[in-house]
């Protein structure tokens, strides 16, 4: 019989706040893209790399911001690592 772990309220709230972290973290590099601020761009997605380095679209997203930088190579680390 398999062991049920019992979810509080707590793990539900740690969840949402992670989400809304990635959420914020993400249209927060989306504003600083749309303005020209791609150092900034790229400092939040590499944060949010860190964060959940499992998290793809986050590599893809800086993938086109290194590409924009004309950092060919690291663009082309990040593009990796998507695919």
């Amino acid at each position: 019989m398999p062991i049920q772990r019992r979810v509080s309220i707590f793990d539900s709230c740690t969840t949402i706040r992670q989400s809304f972290a990635q959420i914020l973290a993400i249209t927060t590099a989306r504003d600083a893209f749309l303005t020209g601020d791609l150092s900034t761009a790229e400092e939040l997605l590499t944060q949010e790399i860190h964060t959940k380095p499992n998290n793809y679209t986050s590599y893809a997203h800086r993938s086109f911001i290194m590409s924009r930088k004309h950092a060919w190579d690291l663009a082309l680390e990040d593009a990796i690592k998507v695919s």
